[in-house]
């Protein structure tokens, strides 16, 4: 045996070789199942130096089942501790993770079926990522309510609007067709009247319902020197006497064009409650620009105060009000960010307008 030899020239040697028994092999359910392998060691025996003998042993080393029942006890803590560490994290998972978006699923299937109740912060967020993640989706749920409700009000509104002038129209050109020559120039003159008017209202509802379609849905992005906004007022409305004061070189995130359509219907609201001098005021805060504008027109009523703001509601019908001029001015400004409000405790007629400043990525 070559460990032998390698021993009695005085160094030790040990090999490992492969077991080959004429034994059956042992039961898969055995611990004392052999293994495959066996150790040989040569060991020199010295005496003075000298070698004079070698110790020469061989065993079949320990399986590992075998290993495993004799520290049954640290396998058994082992095995302990990772279902108690797998059931935490089961835990901690089912609460932070599965149980919100199991309640996040439940509120998109009711809110889908009409229920404006379940638009509510969770019961439980879990994670501060998720809470965004559910607050974000919650926001988008009732802005997308809102809007349906808007529309549904607005069409409401709208056919009824649309409806009056064409109903009295088609009166009208019945009564004309059916009195033929029997009807006097006088009667005759009266009704072509009534048509013209009635077709003038139904322009100018067409004209404002275009106007509210771009507020809600502004498409032009850029900026605005306040002055060229102030010089357009006044270069427009030159029945009004229009004062200004403020700083003139500050910059709105709007264009000419969709600002225009935020004064100009405050200023024609003006003009038609009897105004003859209106005063812009503007006031700066660390991050909007507070616009203030009072008239001397003959205000509104403590009644009305509260809807001047509906689409439609108007008490100049008469005289061709559409009741959209004040609704455009709120969906226009809702669109950039900003807000519109009627102060009723000033001497003067006053809305205030508030708009973001422009920032360096405005346009």
């Amino acid at each position: 045996m070559e460990e032998v030899q390698t021993a009695l020239s005085g160094q030790y040697r040990s090999v490992l070789r492969e077991r080959i028994s004429d034994e059956p092999a042992p039961a898969l359910t055995s611990l004392s199942r052999g293994t495959s392998t066996r150790i040989f060691s040569a060991m020199p025996v010295l005496v003075q130096g000298k070698v004079v003998g070698v110790i020469y042993a061989s065993r079949t080393p320990s399986n590992t089942m075998r290993q495993l029942f004799k520290q049954w006890q640290i396998v058994a803590i082992a095995a302990a501790f990772t279902l108690l560490v797998t059931t935490a994290i089961g835990f901690v998972f089912l609460r932070v993770i599965t149980k919100p978006i199991y309640e996040l699923i439940d509120r998109t299937q009711r809110i889908s079926s009409g229920d404006t109740q379940a638009i509510a912060p969770l019961k439980h967020n879990g994670t501060r990522e998720f809470a965004s993640l559910a607050d974000s989706f919650l926001a988008m749920a009732r802005k997308i309510s809102e809007r349906a409700d808007y529309i549904s009000t607005f069409a409401s509104h709208a056919a009824h609007e649309l409806k009056s002038p064409v109903t009295a129209t088609k009166g009208a050109v019945e009564l004309l067709l059916e009195s033929g020559d029997d009807m006097s120039k006088d009667q005759r003159t009266r009704f072509l009247n009534n048509i013209l008017q009635d077709s003038n209202r139904l322009s100018a509802l067409l004209d404002r319902l275009r106007h509210l379609a771009r507020a809600d849905n502004p498409i032009s992005a850029g900026t605005l020197r306040l002055g060229d906004l102030l010089d357009h007022l006044q270069g427009h409305y030159e029945q009004l006497a229009i004062e200004v004061a403020c700083e003139r070189d500050q910059t709105l995130p709007i264009t000419l064009e969709n600002a225009e359509i935020i004064f100009s219907n405050l200023l024609e609201n003006a003009v038609n409650h009897g105004a003859s001098k209106l005063t812009i005021k503007v006031e700066e805060t660390p991050e909007t620009l507070l616009f203030y504008t009072c008239d001397n027109g003959s205000g509104i009523s403590e009644g009305n105060a509260g809807k001047i703001f509906d689409l439609f509601f108007t008490t100049k019908r008469a005289e061709g009000g559409t009741g959209m001029g004040l609704g455009i001015v709120q969906s226009m400004v809702k669109s950039h960010y900003g807000t519109v409000s009627y102060l009723p405790d000033r001497a003067e007629t006053t809305f205030l307008v508030e708009l973001p400043k422009a920032t360096a990525n405005s346009g």
